[in-house]
């Protein structure tokens, strides 16, 4: 029998957060693709922690925006 456990170490109130594979690294930035009307707009980020699931975006996009999230062999237009 097994079990899989995660423990809480800390909690970032009011942090933005979106899935990590949303986010795309090109000489060595970091960006996603964010939905402006029905648009996909490449656009940079400063990345903050890193939980392997989930990643804290400190800027370049804000709560509530819409980020493209790729499945694997998924692209959007201007995604490498």
């Amino acid at each position: 029998m097994t079990a899989s456990v995660s423990i809480v170490l800390d909690t970032l109130r009011g942090a933005v957060v979106i899935p990590s594979r949303a986010v795309r690294r090109e000489n060595g930035q970091a960006f996603v693709m964010v939905l402006e009307g029905e648009t996909p707009v490449r656009r940079q980020v400063s990345l903050g922690r890193d939980s392997g699931e989930l990643v804290q975006i400190k800027s370049g996009v804000s709560a509530g925006e819409k980020v493209l999230v790729a499945s694997s062999g998924q692209r959007s237009e201007g995604m490498p």
